[in-house]
């Protein structure tokens, strides 16, 4: 009974161990799987802020030629306007988080979300205070024509470009710092993998082992019959008479042994006893 217990015990603690392997296995695949998730999107709203922080630049340039060409008559006001408001909600979205353009008419547009970074935060918001009174400025001399208004956008636009290309430098060094680490997690979890089919497989391997031994001891265990030593050579139908041999027969057939024949001295005594007196032969 008490070997019963110990065997059902063994099973128990076995069967523990695999659910608890497995749920843990199941609990580091979604910790990875949820990590590479975010840093994926991590990756695809950088990208998508760093093209549109890449467009602020352009926009600054087409401002200040449309600037000068309303300023010549050659282009309405609305133009202007038009850029500048698209300029606003770029700046704005990809800093604090909202609806970002996608073209210059405002029929397409993508969410991002407000930057973690706070170095490119920084950056962001250095553009919004250079951008704020440069597009008041826009608007000033659209209102009134004022020269210096249109003083300041001269000599403020490369300035405005220039943070602006340190902004997009910054996004770019974080993006690739995100990238790193989602490359390295991914590199990690093949690894993670590879280590956990490699245990397994050498698991599997000592298994086969083991089994192959215990094969082999079984098949070293001969079956003989207690009563009149006969060798079983079929195991599948032991009711068989003919899966019984005799030991001279098998050693015969099996081992290629030849046999000679010759007699005990135990048999000697028992088949001929007026040989032999008080156990021993008589001369």
């Amino acid at each position: 009974m008490d070997a019963l217990q110990e065997k059902q015990h063994t099973r128990t603690n076995s069967a523990l161990r695999f659910i608890f392997i497995y749920a843990l296995t199941g609990m580091v695949i979604a910790a990875y799987s949820m990590t590479i998730y975010s840093y994926v999107r991590m990756q695809v709203s950088d990208n998508a802020r760093i093209n549109a922080a890449g467009r602020l630049r352009m926009l600054t340039q087409k401002i200040t030629k449309e600037i000068l060409l309303y300023q010549d008559g050659v282009l309405p006001k609305s133009n202007v306007v038009n850029s500048t408001v698209v300029f606003n909600a770029t700046i704005y979205g990809i800093t604090r988080g909202g609806s970002v353009p996608l073209d210059m008419n405002l029929t397409l547009s993508s969410r991002l979300p407000a930057i973690d970074d706070q170095e490119s935060r920084a950056r962001l918001e250095e553009v919004i205070k250079e951008w704020i009174p440069f597009k008041h400025h826009v608007a000033q001399f659209l209102k009134d024509g004022n020269p210096v208004s249109l003083r300041y956008i001269h000599e403020n636009n490369e300035h405005l470009i220039n943070t602006i290309d340190r902004t997009v430098m910054t996004i770019q060094k974080h993006s690739d710092s995100d990238l790193r680490n989602l490359w390295l997690i991914i590199i990690s979890a093949i690894l993670l993998v590879a280590g956990a089919v490699l245990t397994a497989m050498v698991r599997q391997v000592k298994r086969y082992r083991r089994a192959e031994a215990r094969l082999a001891e079984i098949e070293q265990l001969l079956p003989i019959c207690s009563s009149c030593k006969k060798i079983r050579t079929d195991n599948d139908h032991p009711e068989n008479p003919r899966s019984w041999t005799s030991i001279d027969e098998y050693l015969r057939d099996k081992k290629d042994m030849v046999f000679t024949h010759s007699i005990c001295p135990d048999c000697m005594m028992k088949l001929y006893p007026g040989m032999f007196k008080d156990g021993t032969k008589k001369e």
